[in-house]
């Protein structure tokens, strides 16, 4: 499946940001990556703009004092969130009944 132009587009600008913050702050990629916890493949990655995972790019934010990228995203619940801001799918449960758990019932294997 090939990857939308505006993915692409922002994966790329994402890699830019970091890039240039991180050499304003003169930085070697393994030091950066060192202190986000990352190896440092993923983070050249993040900064090719060549895809990087969530937790990469929280990482590095983090490490770069720049957590303030991912607020939005965190705090701006959608239709499907939950009271916390956590994204949720499906209807809503109702409430559990504390100590009244009934064994899960599982159909044999045909």
């Amino acid at each position: 499946m090939e990857t939308p132009d505006i993915t692409r587009q922002l994966q790329s600008d994402i890699g830019r940001q970091v890039r240039a913050l991180r050499l304003a702050r003169n930085l070697p990629q393994s030091d950066l990556a060192r202190q986000a916890g990352v190896a440092l493949g993923a983070l050249k990655s993040l900064e090719a703009g060549s895809g990087a995972t969530l937790r990469t790019l929280v990482s590095v934010a983090q490490a770069l004092g720049r957590s303030e990228w991912l607020h939005n995203l965190h705090t701006t619940p959608g239709p499907a969130a939950n009271a916390s801001g956590r994204l949720r799918a499906g209807k809503p449960r109702p409430p559990a009944a504390h100590g009244t758990s009934a064994p899960i019932e599982v159909p044999p294997h045909p």
